[in-house]
């Protein structure tokens, strides 16, 4: 019901609904999309506490973590911002990420990170001389339904290439 209630942009009663959810029973998922909810409605505050407890809950999904950055790019904390794009980095090492890793780097000024980032990503989406494929690790599912990928087409629009390989990925409910 609240997923419904974000696409027709009733975010109070989404908002409701996934705390319902969450006291019935507690997910990071329904925190996720809480948090997705309050950084749509600029209560980046409120969305920056949903997204730690759903990092505490469950911490392995770089889509969680490039979230979290957004938030905390909202609130002026670029030092929390590069630490959760790494560590989106490091559970998913995808030129997307990268990339994403690399304008957060240029944004607080170290540009030389910047750059090696971007090298590894190009590096990563040139095809190998060899007949094998490349081997590059594929986006974790994050089980959320329909929500996430709406709210993040929306939330996350300079992230185009993430979102479509996160949303690709993704398996709904």
């Amino acid at each position: 019901l609240g997923i419904l209630y974000a696409k027709q942009r009733a975010y109070k009663d989404a908002i409701e609904c996934f705390e319902i959810a969450q006291s019935l029973e507690p997910s990071a998922s329904s925190l996720h999309n809480v948090g997705l909810i309050y950084y749509e409605t600029e209560n980046y505050e409120k969305a920056s506490l949903a997204f730690e407890q759903a990092l505490e809950m469950e911490d392995d999904l770089a889509a969680r973590y490039i979230a979290y950055a957004k938030v905390q790019e909202k609130i002026g904390n670029t030092k929390k911002v590069i630490n959760a794009l790494e560590k989106a980095v490091e559970l998913e090492p995808i030129p997307q990420t990268l990339k994403i890793l690399a304008e957060a780097y240029d944004n607080a000024g170290q540009t030389e990170l910047a750059e090696e980032l971007r090298k590894k990503a190009t590096k990563m989406l040139t095809p190998a001389t060899s007949s094998k494929k490349a081997d590059a690790p594929r986006p974790r599912q994050l089980y959320v339904g329909s929500f996430f990928i709406y709210i993040t087409k929306v939330v996350f629009f300079n992230f185009h290439e993430v979102v479509k390989c996160v949303s690709d990925s993704l398996v709904q409910n």
